[in-house]
């Protein structure tokens, strides 16, 4: 990856905050849209809640928001809320965890669920940003790069989060 291609990633995944804080969408709104959408029951209904704050977001101004900056700003606001339900449903899973390991203690079981979340956790991010350098990098010095690589971001972090939901619910 050439040295321009590297800094235009690294620009787009560290101002994702900024970008996400324009005025393309409230972020309430978004916040609201996952928030609804996640009460499906199922893994299969919840999957369905992927794309959705960014289409929103691009049907509300499509002048302005389905340009390639604008489709850009979009779905990285998506990861955001994404990412902010993602730390919310880790939090709570290692909760779970904790608590299911703290019974298994007395059996002196060699592996706790807490640590080998916390490794599947790291070795994920290093996964979701290795592959999403991949998927911007496979555009070359095309524009399109820019919204393959928030799109790659905002779908990894839905499929992460829903598979940190389906952690939490198991084994209901």
């Amino acid at each position: 990856m050439s040295l321009v291609a590297r800094f235009g990633l690294l620009a787009a995944v560290l101002c994702a905050p900024a970008m996400a804080a324009n005025e393309r969408y409230p972020e309430g709104q978004a916040q609201e849209i996952l928030d609804t959408c996640l009460t499906a029951e199922g893994r299969a209904e919840r999957e369905h809640c992927m794309g959705r704050i960014a289409t929103a977001c691009m049907d509300a101004d499509p002048g302005q928001n389905q340009t390639t900056v604008g489709m850009m700003d979009c779905y990285l606001l998506e990861s955001r809320i994404w990412d902010t339900r993602l730390n919310a449903e880790y939090a709570a899973v290692i909760d779970v965890f904790a608590e299911m390991d703290t019974y298994d203690a007395e059996f002196n079981v060699p592996l706790t669920r807490v640590d080998t979340l916390r490794d599947a956790q790291r070795a994920w991010i290093a996964f979701r940003d290795a592959e999403c350098s991949n998927r911007y990098a496979l555009w070359g010095s095309g524009s399109m790069r820019l919204i393959e690589g928030a799109i790659c971001r905002s779908e990894l972090t839905a499929l992460r989060t829903l598979d940190l939901i389906d952690k939490r619910e198991w084994p209901n």
